[in-house]
């Protein structure tokens, strides 16, 4: 799923009223940054032209605050409102610039230097989301939300982090109450899908399809429009037996991606297996027709015309893959 970037996060599932200096100007990063979207580019700076400038402009664009700050942040009394918000401001339009490390480093002196402030934790965890760190942005997100235990932006933001880093299990645990009570929330619903989909796949790769099953099934109904989910759905119906289910799965997912070729293989396996071969075969046909170069050697074609002579064919070719 899309995610904006950090310093655009500041209200993703509901609006809420903030006030001081600091919450502020996070709301303002996040105003600039929409205010330079790609359509105006005259006003942003070029990502592209960042990198191409090579590491002897990087170390001359860096800010020297960062570097100064960076080593005596922690142990330094706590600044005004205002100076820490003005950390966060450079770390919004750094990430914009595309310096993340220097922005993760901006965010975490803000951190140090404002420690009871859920929003700039938070910040400081989504940046490091943004920048493929999940293990460290899991810790930025506990301690957030141990600040502010309610907090259903931060609860969305713990449960990804978690299932980007692996951690299928988690995830759902923490956000198991927030997808209950936001079901209408398409964000928080795809989340959860993604996150029992995983939990599901796990289970089926170590041969438990029947464990499985629930898993994909509420996965599916997290996400109905996900054709992946209902292929996986599918898959492990059929490797644990129950075929009827399995088949409806399989052609939901072939009505929704018919460029799956993968839907339409385990869909005519399903039906061979229950014995209705010339439905077989028109699976067959479907992937023959909606997918390109799916029969080099002709096997497919092949297997078409001995179905619909009601032969019963050995061996299903490509078998049941998720």
């Amino acid at each position: 799923m899309g995610t904006a970037p950090w310093y655009e996060q500041t209200m993703p599932l509901r609006q809420r009223h903030r006030s001081g200096p600091v919450a502020a100007l996070i709301a303002l990063a996040s105003i600039m940054a929409c205010d330079r979207a790609p359509h105006r580019a005259v006003d942003r700076p070029s990502l592209d032209a960042a990198v191409d400038a090579g590491e002897a402009v990087r170390r001359q664009d860096r800010p020297t605050s960062v570097v100064a700050a960076a080593g005596t942040g922690p142990t330094r009394s706590l600044e005004t409102n205002e100076d820490v918000a003005s950390h966060v401001s450079r770390a919004a339009d750094l990430s914009r610039r595309g310096f993340s490390r220097e922005a993760i480093a901006e965010l975490r002196i803000a951190a140090a230097r404002a420690p009871r402030d859920p929003e700039i934790a938070a910040a400081l965890a989504r940046a490091l989301v943004d920048a493929g760190d999940a293990a460290a942005a899991v810790d930025e997100f506990r301690r957030a939300l141990a600040l502010k235990p309610n907090d259903e932006d931060v609860q969305f933001g713990l449960s990804r982090a978690l299932l980007e880093r692996g951690d299928a299990t988690g995830a759902r645990a923490a956000l198991s109450d927030l997808a209950a009570k936001r079901a209408d929330d398409p964000r928080v619903q795809q989340l959860w899908a993604a996150t029992l989909g995983a939990l599901g796949n796990t289970l089926a790769a170590n041969g438990d399809a029947r464990g499985a099953v629930p898993q994909l099934a509420a996965a599916a109904s997290a996400a109905p429009e996900n054709a992946t989910l209902q292929v996986q759905l599918g898959t492990a119906l059929a490797q644990s037996g129950q075929l009827a289910p399995a088949r409806a799965a399989l052609e939901r997912a072939t009505a929704l991606a018919p460029e799956d070729a993968q839907a339409w293989r385990n869909l005519a396996v399903v039906r061979e297996q229950q014995g209705d071969l010339t439905a077989a075969a028109d699976a067959w046909a479907g992937l023959l027709k909606n997918v390109n170069n799916a029969d080099p050697q002709g096997t497919v074609a092949r297997r078409i015309a001995a179905l619909r002579s009601n032969e019963r064919v050995d061996g299903q070719a490509g078998g049941l893959k998720p």
